[in-house]
């Protein structure tokens, strides 16, 4: 079950733009105790970084540009 903080990363779009894919969100109280779906990944932050630093660094296009690039299949 996610926990408020929690950081979920898409892993399908079904835009043709992309502008889905690879976007992190950070969990809400409003959705404290949902399950993830099986087109998400669960992010777990072992690091001494802060979480919320993390998941700004998982907004950057940086990220997105990797994600993007490592994408397969079709829409």
């Amino acid at each position: 079950m996610l926990k408020l903080g929690d950081i979920a990363v898409a892993t399908r779009d079904v835009t043709q733009e992309r502008t889905i894919l690879g976007s992190p969100v950070l969990i809400p109280t409003t959705l404290e105790k949902s399950i993830l779906a099986t087109n998400m990944y669960l992010i777990v932050n072992k690091s001494s970084i802060p979480q919320i630093f993390f998941y700004h660094l998982l907004k950057t296009q940086q990220f997105r540009g990797r994600i993007l690039g490592s994408a397969k299949g079709s829409n």
